[in-house]
């Protein structure tokens, strides 16, 4: 047993991560406003063509840029997956880092935001992709001088609140999802079929949620969510967990960054007196494709998974909370999943300009 202890305690230098594992994914971070870029300009170019030959490939690169763009918080989530199993400061450090790629657009559209509001829109983009090869940097330095070695783990006063803190965090989830979310995402359903069909919708539910009591509610669940998100988010990248975790976790992080940001869009559209409807969201008559929102085209649908995949997960741990089969809970983590899916695909044709009455 003390020889054990001993070895837990010891610095292994043998324990390198492999530097495709992070590097990789910070890279492509930092080249994230590019490949929007570059879509953005190849897709109007494909638009302003007459050559059809032409005009099928330029439409075809824009959309392997786009893909690719939508492949950066993948390609952060995969490598968190597969990260080595162990609690030393290196790991801790790459699971947080790779956790915030993950959450790379919205994450972005912050940046933008925050851009904007110090009068530094024009830099934006050169101010992230320097902040991210500064990150690579000093990520690298800090992986050459320490190990990534096992230790002992000792409870804080913030450990000790964390299963209240989850509970906290779950009934926000449940109130918001039954107060507004759910309503929410119905109607942007309703925008498959039309814009006008959304429009009325949306003002018969802004009765509700845009009450003088409902409001202030809706906003204070979406702050709670956030700050016990941060926390329990903190306190899983210190640990090791299993897949479903890792998952949970990371779609957390995104939640959090997206509801930061579209919190910050709502109220600054308010402020100038923009009606943050339909066409707010979605640039305009002709959706994203086109639009000088394209910057929203991953972000939207990734949230919409987002939501429903960190829900999966959580009924999944509150089935084996009550001794529920691992099997059977994961399928219903699953099913919720697979059901955010195809919502998110039907949002996403909306949001792109596609509506069946026209």
């Amino acid at each position: 047993m003390e020889h054990t202890l001993r070895a837990e305690l010891t610095p292994r230098s043998d324990m390198r991560v492999p530097l495709q594992r992070w590097l990789v994914p910070v890279l492509a971070t930092a080249v994230y406003p590019f490949l929007l870029n570059s879509y953005s300009a190849i897709a109007h170019a494909g638009s302003d063509s007459a050559v059809f030959l032409q005009q099928l490939a330029l439409y075809s690169t824009a959309s392997a840029l786009m893909l690719a763009a939508f492949a950066v918080p993948c390609l952060a989530l995969a490598s968190l997956i597969g990260l080595e199993k162990n609690e030393g400061p290196a790991m801790r450090l790459l699971r947080r880092l790779l956790h915030v790629a993950a959450t790379t657009p919205p994450l972005y559209v912050l940046a933008m935001q925050l851009a904007a509001a110090v009068g530094v829109r024009a830099y934006a983009n050169a101010l992230w992709w320097s902040a991210w090869i500064l990150v690579a940097v000093l990520t690298w330095r800090y992986l050459r001088t320490t190990h990534s070695a096992g230790h002992l783990r000792t409870d804080s006063i913030i450990d000790r609140w964390i299963p209240a803190l989850r509970v906290v965090h779950g009934i926000a989830a449940l109130t918001l999802l039954l107060v507004f979310l759910a309503a929410h995402l119905v109607n942007h359903l309703a925008a498959l079929w039309s814009v006008e069909a959304h429009q009325s919708l949306m003002k018969l539910l802004r009765v509700w949620y845009r009450a003088t009591w409902v409001e202030p509610v809706v906003l204070g669940l979406c702050g709670a969510m956030i700050a016990t998100g941060f926390v329990l988010v903190g306190f899983h990248t210190r640990t090791t967990g299993d897949g479903y975790r890792t998952v949970q976790t990371a779609m957390g992080a995104y939640l959090v960054a997206f509801m930061l940001a579209h919190t910050n869009a709502v109220f600054w559209g308010r402020s100038v007196h923009i009606d943050t409807d339909w066409l707010f969201a979605s640039g305009g008559p002709s959706g994203l494709l086109l639009s000088t929102s394209y910057f929203l085209i991953p972000y939207y649908p990734l949230a919409v998974i987002a939501v429903f995949t960190h829900i999966g997960l959580g009924i999944r741990i509150v089935l084996l909370g009550h001794r529920i089969q691992p099997a059977i809970a994961a399928r219903a983590a699953y099913a919720v999943s697979t059901l955010g899916a195809v919502v998110t695909i039907v949002i996403a044709m909306a949001l792109f300009g596609m509506h069946i009455a026209r």
